[in-house]
Parts: structure tokens; sequence; C-alpha cells
């Protein structure tokens, strides 16, 4: 199931990035420093596109973070200051903000997905990266392989049985819950 959750998590997270550039953001992206990138994502957040759905300061560092992973911690470097000290008022709480939104896509275990998939931030996130999440976001042209198909099909029903999260249909239907 891992294997099955690796690729579904990137996808959430390039879902997240297609429907930052699909209501017009992210030009010049990869010059901006800091400053700019706090004031798009906050921009961003507050587009119609979510409905008046209420996000925090903490909320945007933590999408800077899913959108721009340079930001997050490395073997060689430390998280950018500003976006680990935007994660939550102390450092204990830094770490494991920092953990939930960047250290997951390469420690994905059972108890990294628990705390994702049932954050606030991504149930509040999620229904609108839904139509974002195509097969080519998750699979690319190749398609996904034979050999973790049956993966696949557990992610399926793990997402809508026990976080209660749909999955797009194209999903559900190449992937039935297993």
């Amino acid at each position: 199931m891992d294997q099955g959750f690796k690729i579904k998590l990137r996808a959430d997270r390039e879902s997240l990035f297609e429907l930052f550039l699909a209501l017009g953001f992210g030009t010049g992206r990869h010059h901006w420093q800091y400053s700019r990138w706090e004031a798009e994502v906050t921009r961003f957040l507050s587009d119609p596109h979510f409905q008046g759905t209420p996000f925090t300061s903490y909320d945007v560092n933590a999408v800077i973070l899913l959108l721009y992973p340079s930001y997050g911690r490395t073997e060689r470097k430390e998280a950018h200051p500003d976006v680990f000290r935007g994660l939550g008022p102390n450092p204990a709480v830094r770490k494991k903000k920092e953990a939930l939104y960047h250290g997951i896509f390469k420690n994905n275990n059972n108890d990294s997905r628990e705390k994702f998939y049932t954050d606030p931030l991504i149930k509040k996130l999620y229904r609108f990266l839904l139509p974002y999440m195509t097969f080519e976001v998750c699979f690319g042209k190749k398609g996904p392989k034979p050999e973790v198909k049956k993966s696949y099909s557990l992610v399926t029903r793990h997402l809508l049985e026990h976080f209660n999260l749909p999955v797009p249909r194209w999903w559900s239907e190449m992937f039935p819950a297993a």
C-alpha cells in the first residue's frame, strides 16, 4: 500500500500545483523570495474558487511547503527560516508541521498518512484538488505499473472508508476498492 500512496500523495501535491496555476498564480515563481510566495499563496487561498473557506497564516506557510518543497528541510539544509517560523507558535509544533507537509513525501507510512489525510488544512483543500487530479497528473503518459494496481485499489478503499475522502471517478473505476 505504501507504493500506491506514494503516487497518490505526489498526485495530491501536483493537483494543488495545477490548481495554483489554473487560477492564474505562479508566473515567475522560480525567482520568488519568501515574501512573494507568502503574498501569492495568501491571494491564492483568498480566491473565490475556495468559496470563502477560512485559511490561517499557518495554512499559508503549509501551502508554501506543499507548492515549493525546496523551502523544506533536506539532509544538507534546514527548512527556510520564515516558512519554518510561520508553521506554528513553538519549535516542536513547527517541526511536526514541517514533517506533515513536507516529510510525508519522503516518509510515507501509516502514521504519517493518518496525520496528513486527517489534517484540517488537507481536509479543507482536498475537495478542490479533485478536478485537477487527472490520470496524467497521477501517472504521466505511461500509466500505472501493473504490479502496483492492487496497491491502488487498497488506497481507494482506505481513502473512502478510513479517511472519508473521495477519489476521482476515473480512479475508482480503474482501481475499485479492494
